[in-house]
C-alpha cells in the first residue's frame, strides 16, 4: 500500500516512475507499528496519509515530517486508534535467554544504519540518556526501573530507526545533542499531559518527534 501509494502520488506530482526505496522503508516501519486490529482498508488509508505528507509538505523539494510518523499520527485521529508497536514490543522481557539474545541483536542491527552509515549517534544517545533521566525522576529515582527502562524495546526502535530518519533530523553534532534532548523532554511532557490535558494523544513517542521535525527543519 506505501509503495503503490508513493508511486501514484509522486507519478501525478512530477510525472515520474523510479524505485520507490524511501516507501519500502516506510511500509516495513509501518507494518511494524500500526494497531494489527484495524480493518485493511484503514492501514491501506495510514499508508495513503504517509506518502501524501512526504510528498506535498515539502519545502525546498524537502519533507519535513517523518513520513511513517505523520501517517500514523494522522491516521490515529482519523480512526480514533493508537500506535501499537508490536512488532518492536511483543518480545520484551528482562529475563534473557538465547532467544531474546536473538531477538535484540535483531532489535539493535538498524544502529549499523542509522549511527554507523548516517552518523546519527548523538541524537540516539541524548534521546536515550535524557528519556532515562526523566524516567528516574519521574519515579522518585526508583532504581529498580532502570533495567526496564534500559531494554524497553519500543524506546530502542524509536531511538534507532524512527528518530534518525536522515531528512527531518538533524546532521550535525550540536544540534543532534538539541535535537534528541528536545524529543525526550517533549515526550515526557505529553506522557505527563503537563499541557494537552484531555486533548487524545494517540502516541507520545510519535506527536514529540513531529513537533521536533518542524522545529529542526532546515531549509
Amino acid at each position: 500500500s506505501t509503495m503503490l501509494s508513493d508511486l501514484t502520488i509522486s507519478y501525478i506530482r512530477v510525472r515520474k516512475l523510479f524505485i520507490p526505496h524511501a516507501a519500502m522503508v516506510t511500509g516495513m516501519i509501518l507494518t511494524l507499528l500500526v494497531d494489527p486490529t484495524l480493518e485493511w482498508y484503514k492501514i491501506a488509508s495510514i499508508a495513503f496519509i504517509a506518502m501524501a505528507i512526504k510528498n506535498f509538505v515539502r519545502i525546498n523539494n524537502k519533507h519535513v515530517f517523518n513520513p511513517a510518523a505523520a501517517g500514523l499520527l494522522i491516521g490515529a485521529y482519523i480512526f480514533s486508534s493508537h500506535v501499537s508497536w508490536w512488532g518492536s514490543s511483543f518480545q520484551y522481557s528482562i529475563n534473557f535467554n538465547i532467544q531474546t539474545l536473538i531477538l535484540y541483536a535483531i532489535l539493535l542491527s538498524p544502529l549499523y544504519v542509522s549511527a554507523y552509515r548516517m552518523r546519527r549517534y548523538f541524537s540516539i544517545l541524548s534521546f536515550f540518556v535524557v528519556y532515562i533521566i526523566l524516567n528516574l525522576i519521574n519515579s522518585g529515582i526508583a532504581i529498580n526501573i532502570l533495567p526496564a527502562t534500559l531494554f524497553n524495546p519500543t524506546i530502542i526502535f524509536f531511538s534507532t530507526v524512527m528518530l534518525p530518519e536522515p531528512i527531518t533530523s538533524p546532521s550535525g553534532r550540536n544540534k543532534q545533542l538539541i535535537f534528541g534532548t528536545v524529543v525526550a523532554i517533549l515526550n515526557f511532557i505529553l506522557t505527563l499531559n503537563v499541557i494537552a490535558g484531555k486533548i487524545f494523544i494517540p502516541d507520545s513517542l510519535i506527536a514529540s518527534l513531529l513537533i521536533a521535525n518542524l522545529i529542526f527543519f532546515k531549509k
